[in-house]
């Protein structure tokens, strides 16, 4: 179930916030620029859309509000055609709604619900003939079922930005390997896979004899998580791979003020035309290299 974590205290981002969201402007900007002159309705859709705006923390202390992926998508010169907001707290979707009388030339549908509901229900409605767009999922912690990132690739249309926590997933992930059974299905949910599979990809065994006084050796297996990210961000995109005709080789990689990585932003595309995806792959690429250039992200 998607969680309401963030509403609870609305004080949640950082500087890599403003860092994923100019990623998430900039694209949507040049896309409905590519494809203006094209007889088809470009949709946009927010999985996780909050109300518009969104309250970060400052190095020095203090808070600030910036614009969130809602309002920016709706600001950009060249407009969707359609615009689906995704939201499960309900002042936050009542918010959305007065955004069509602050956007009257916005063709804009609030919906109120959880995601991994909405979104497979919301794809399943459009005729993907007539319509290309863009869907950006920002989930609330480890909330996205990967059957919702499934139902993204069948539309075989949509160009989809991830974020991935993974730094909520490594805590999922105790060094030891010993994982509370709780915890298992919440991550295997999320990667998309079974336990076997990602524990084999994340973890390494370890032999060792234990002596004690008492008692003749005991040959015991144990193991030990790999460190870093790095694991965990090929498992994942091997995962999107196995879904989507592209992926980006590498993602975003949003770290907090101490240089430890907290989500990786990844990009695919469903349309399976490689006409489409080298199109997106170009100004995807484009952004992701300027961004890293600039010093955002490593």
């Amino acid at each position: 179930m998607q969680r309401d974590d963030k509403h609870s205290d609305d004080t949640f981002g950082g500087n890599w916030t403003d860092e994923k969201l100019t990623i998430i402007e900039k694209y949507l900007s040049a896309y409905t620029l590519a494809l203006q002159n094209l007889p088809l309705r470009k949709v946009y859709i927010d999985a996780f859309a909050g109300d518009g705006m969104v309250n970060i923390a400052s190095d020095d202390g203090t808070n600030k509000q910036i614009e969130g992926s809602v309002t920016r998508a709706l600001k950009i010169q060249h407009p969707f055609n359609d615009y689906y907001f995704v939201e499960l707290n309900e002042n936050k979707a009542r918010i959305l709604e007065k955004l069509k009388t602050k956007y009257p030339d916005r063709n804009i549908h609030p919906i109120n619900g959880d995601a991994n509901v909405e979104i497979p229900k919301l794809i399943q409605s459009i005729d993907w003939h007539l319509f290309r767009g863009v869907i950006f999922v920002d989930p609330y912690h480890t909330n996205v079922n990967w059957k919702t990132i499934v139902s993204i690739s069948e539309s075989k249309a949509l160009d989809f930005w991830y974020l991935f926590p993974v730094n909520a997933v490594l805590r999922l992930l105790p060094n030891s390997g010993k994982i509370p059974e709780k915890w298992i299905n919440t991550i295997s949910n999320m990667l998309g896979c079974d336990s076997a599979t990602w524990f084999s990809t994340l973890y390494e065994k370890e032999h060792y004899q234990q002596l004690s006084l008492f008692e003749e050796d005991n040959d015991e297996v144990t193991y030990y998580r790999k460190h870093g990210a790095d694991d965990l961000q090929e498992l994942i995109k091997k995962q999107l791979k196995g879904l989507f005709p592209f992926v980006s080789d590498k993602p975003a990689i949003l770290k907090n003020s101490n240089n430890a990585p907290l989500f990786l932003l990844f990009f695919a595309v469903s349309n399976p035309k490689p006409a489409a995806w080298n199109l997106a792959k170009r100004i995807a690429d484009n952004i992701l290299e300027y961004d890293k250039q600039h010093g955002h992200h490593n």
